[in-house]
């Protein structure tokens, strides 16, 4: 009897402690899920900012009548960029 009662009790406690484990890891998995919520939403902000700069940029070039090569030849040959020269 006495090590039925011993072995009941350490099934008990085994029990007790892959209970806490599950709760512990429960708990987790929901911080890590709202992160993940978080980190999409943040994600999506960082988007729609894009597309509005790509847009502020777009209306300033068509404003100032740039076009995307007269922007891309003036930075090729800026003389005031330093060139390192390859030998």
């Amino acid at each position: 009897m006495n090590n039925e009662h011993k072995f009941t009790k350490e099934f008990q406690d085994s029990l007790n402690q892959l209970k806490e484990e599950v709760n512990s890891l429960t708990n987790q998995q929901e911080l890590s899920s709202l992160k993940v919520k978080s980190l999409e939403a943040d994600s999506e902000k960082t988007a729609a900012s894009l597309t509005q700069f790509n847009s502020e940029i777009d209306t300033f070039m068509k404003v100032h009548k740039y076009s995307a090569q007269d922007v891309l030849y003036k930075i090729i040959h800026d003389e005031s960029i330093p060139v390192k020269k390859i030998r």
